[in-house]
């Protein structure tokens, strides 16, 4: 059956979404060496806005300097200065300029932090991240609790920033192994303080969050979260953390929750339910026999009855079919579409339109490998590589957006690599270079 995607939702704290599909976030990578958005920001974004999403959602936007999820996050930490507030205008203006909603997404990447950007980064204890090949992080240091209430009003501040500048509401970061996910998690949370312990200690950070932001942003601007279902490795936050914190969350004033899952060692958010360093540790991901393409379905169905909030279920998602089924059976209230927008910006329209039955996802991106996908499914470190090309991939991708380029993306693993490395290390050396600058 054919639900009605244009039917409008109207969320907990009044403001209205008007369709039921949405642009989630991904991680642009776009920013200046000042980490402010640029002019690449307005040309994708202004892609994306065409695309008609009742909903968009940025890329990490970090609220502390030293704790970056890449040197090119556009960063809120302080007092911007002119340059920097009508920079955030413009990018809010090009993100409403459909008449839909635009939210800043929210984060600070703690033991996630790059190494280039902090050797020692904070996290809840100092459990070390394992590399993953392409990442480097150093050893975490575990925080106070004055650092602890430092952290719960950047988020507010930078919350009010967004709202000064325009944006229409704001989503907490919770997820993917970030600071508030590390926590969540008793895996990486060993503190024995109201900050740990139970989960009801561990997502007091996340609790605060939500209570200070809303403080500051008044009852009538959306705060939403973005949500690991679970970590999908033993001993991590689990899908029973979930639910429970789920239903904590009832008591919040939480406008919309976004489910997500995993971390950067076990990548379940990109669909990858057996890529991680430690085979031993991973827990499976559960899948809904009706809707199989979408990754988190099935927990969103397993709650969704117990909830005062709309979800918001990103993942997978390749067939219209799928997304009828699952909104015509209340298993969630919106559905959002991240990499397929960068293959089609116009996707959610065609959507909406009923033009197409089925999404373009990662699955295409096989054509460009030389090897074949048996492969890549049979030996784990081609696994790792075919994660880390996606990666870069869509990377490319969304630089490709960004700089108006009708330019071929390489068709071979390792160049997809190499051209990646070689965007990201000159905004690397360009951020070396400005923090140098700032210091001396």
């Amino acid at each position: 059956m054919h639900i009605d995607l244009k039917r409008s939702l109207t969320l907990p704290c009044g403001a209205i979404i008007e369709n039921r599909l949405c642009k989630s976030a991904m991680s642009e990578c776009l920013a200046d060496r000042n980490n402010l958005p640029t002019k690449h920001h307005f040309n994708l974004y202004a892609k994306w806005a065409a695309s008609e999403a009742g909903l968009m959602i940025t890329g990490n936007v970090a609220v502390d300097c030293n704790h970056l999820e890449k040197v090119g996050n556009v960063l809120i930490d302080g007092e911007p200065s002119p340059t920097g507030i009508k920079a955030l205008k413009d990018w809010a203006e090009v993100g409403k300029s459909r008449g839909k909603h635009f939210w800043m997404q929210l984060n600070h990447a703690g033991r996630q932090t790059p190494f280039v950007v902090n050797t020692n980064p904070d996290s809840s204890s100092d459990v070390q991240s394992k590399n993953m090949p392409g990442d480097r992080f150093g050893k975490p240091i575990s925080m106070n609790e004055e650092k602890i209430y430092e952290v719960i009003r950047k988020f507010s501040y930078a919350a009010d920033i967004a709202k000064l500048t325009g944006f229409t509401g704001v989503q907490i970061h919770a997820a993917h192994g970030y600071l508030i996910s590390q926590f969540l998690s008793p895996d990486i949370n060993l503190r024995g303080d109201m900050w740990g312990g139970c989960l009801k200690n561990r997502a007091t950070l996340l609790i605060q969050c939500i209570r200070e932001i809303k403080k500051t942003v008044g009852k009538n601007f959306p705060v939403s979260v973005k949500l690991n279902v679970s970590d999908f490795q033993k001993g991590g936050f689990s899908t029973d953390d979930f639910e429970e914190l789920s239903l904590l969350l009832n008591s919040e004033p939480l406008d919309l929750l976004e489910l997500s899952g995993g971390a950067f060692e076990q990548n379940t958010f990109a669909g990858n339910n057996d890529i991680s360093l430690n085979m031993a540790r991973v827990e499976r991901r559960d899948v809904n026999e009706m809707i199989e393409d979408a990754y988190f379905v099935e927990y969103a169905r397993r709650i969704r009855n117990k909830l005062k909030y709309p979800l918001l279920v990103t993942g997978g998602f390749r067939k219209v079919a799928s997304i009828d089924l699952s909104l015509s059976n209340q298993y969630c209230d919106l559905i959002g579409l991240s990499r397929p927008m960068c293959i089609d910006p116009l996707i959610i329209k065609k959507v909406l339109k009923r033009e197409v039955d089925s999404i373009t996802g990662e699955e295409t991106i096989f054509n460009h490998f030389a090897l074949k996908k048996f492969l890549f499914e049979k030996v784990k470190i081609l696994a790792r590589l075919k994660e880390l090309s996606e990666q870069a991939w869509f990377y490319l991708k969304i630089c490709g957006l960004a700089n108006n380029s009708t330019g071929a993306i390489p068709r071979t693993i390792l160049r997809i690599l190499l051209r990646s490395y070689r965007l990201q290390n000159k905004m690397i050396v360009s951020y070396k270079k400005n923090k140098s600058q700032r210091i001396d």
